[in-house]
């Protein structure tokens, strides 16, 4: 998709976001080779959930005209799950 957008189209991304289906090793890699800045939502994953209430350096921006609390997480710590095909 990015190779596309950027050869036939002439479009560079910037920014992209994503759902949490998105959160996997290899669609991280893919993203961060393409973009300068990604947000993909894992809010329902516990684990991220409980990395996410750790974090202390949270500071606030104004979108639109709504106030949020945002902050940067570095994501070293993917991990590699292998699928088992059904019997």
């Amino acid at each position: 998709m990015f190779n596309r957008l950027k050869n036939i189209c002439n479009v560079s991304i910037n920014r992209f976001r994503a759902d949490c289906g998105s959160f996997s090793e290899s669609i991280v890699e893919t993203v961060a080779s393409h973009c300068k800045t990604f947000y993909i939502r894992a809010n329902n994953c516990k684990e991220r959930t409980d990395n996410f209430e750790d974090i202390t350096d949270w500071y606030d921006v104004e979108i639109g005209s709504e106030e949020y609390a945002v902050s940067s997480v570095d994501f070293t710590n993917l991990s590699k799950k292998k699928r088992v095909p059904s019997e």
